[in-house]
């Protein structure tokens, strides 16, 4: 048996057997300093890269936490201000926050939908505007 130990040059740390050494390299903490090393970082520790990770965390946690909006009216829930500030704005919201007729628009709209589906099924067009068409393809 040869004394020689394994490294990982990355993150600056030695192994004893190869076994050891491939499961740091699919570690998260050997990722990040892959990555902080091709911008010129130096790496970081285990005990930094384990604080960095919970802190990261609790960010997440109370992002999430602050930054959550419902509207009652829709039953609907936003990550930011912006959206939940369009859909107050949105005409759907307001038909259904209007005391008069609220319902009743609705209803016309999605009828006036269906009668344009079907129009388009009499003329021969697709009712699915995504669809696409394929031309086969012509080789020189």
């Amino acid at each position: 048996m040869s004394s020689e130990s394994f490294t990982c040059l990355t993150c600056q740390v030695s192994f004893k057997d190869c076994e050891l050494q491939r499961q740091h390299h699919k570690s998260d903490w050997h990722w990040y300093n892959l990555k902080r090393k091709v911008v010129s970082l130096p790496p970081v520790t285990p005990e930094q890269f384990k604080s960095k990770v919970l802190e990261q965390k609790k960010l997440e946690a109370d992002n999430n936490l602050v930054h959550q909006y419902y509207c009652n009216t829709c039953k609907k829930k936003f990550n930011s201000q912006n959206t939940f500030n369009t859909h107050l704005r949105s005409k759907k919201h307001v038909q259904i926050t209007t005391p008069d007729n609220a319902g009743m628009k609705i209803k016309d709209e999605k009828r006036t939908n269906m009668m344009k589906q079907k129009q388009r099924v009499k003329l021969g067009v697709k009712a699915n505007k995504f669809q696409t068409y394929f031309r086969p393809q012509v080789i020189f």
